[in-house]
């Protein structure tokens, strides 16, 4: 089923067009497609072209701001599940620079986002990269969150981080 196909089949209201639209600002990932068709089942007095420019956060915030990052982490956390590994890997190592460069190497998102990159590389059969990775991660949030803090217990686990997030009204 092609990502337009799986809109139509979620839900009616978005046209052939729209739907092309909504596909490709979330990379064409059904996994993705699945809120905001569900989200645009759900409220029918949203347009789908009012609901397509809203996701496109990074036009509207910026491609740098944290909530931008943040969901290409979220992005990179669903192509994991998918079984996109190597997909996943890249975008996360794409997004890890991004945040390290805007938002500093001791910002939690920069930090959660390489723990995920850890766990990709194990699974990539890069261990030495990964082993390296993770327990810098885990130095990162010992000195930022402490030792015993959930996120730290959860790295340490080897769970990949998710980023619980919706965004307020711009």
């Amino acid at each position: 089923m092609t990502s337009v196909a799986f809109v139509g089949w979620r839900t009616p209201r978005p046209t052939e067009e729209q739907a092309g639209r909504l596909a490709e600002a979330v990379e064409d990932m059904p996994l993705l497609l699945d809120q905001p068709a569900a989200w645009l089942d759900q409220n029918p007095t949203v347009s789908p072209d009012t609901y397509i420019r809203d996701i496109l956060m990074e036009r509207v915030v910026g491609r740098d701001h944290p909530w931008a990052i943040g969901c290409a982490k979220n992005g990179v956390a669903a192509l994991a599940a998918a079984g996109d590994t190597e997909e996943a890997a890249a975008l996360g190592l794409r997004t890890a620079e991004r945040a390290a460069r805007v938002l500093g190497d001791q910002h939690i998102l920069t930090v959660s986002l390489r723990a995920g990159l850890a766990l990709d590389l194990a699974a990539l059969d890069r261990q030495e990269e990964a082993d390296t990775l993770h327990q810098d991660v885990l130095t990162r949030l010992g000195a930022l969150l402490g030792a015993d803090h959930p996120h730290t217990r959860q790295i340490l686990e080897r769970r990949r981080p998710y980023w619980d997030f919706e965004p307020q009204p711009i």
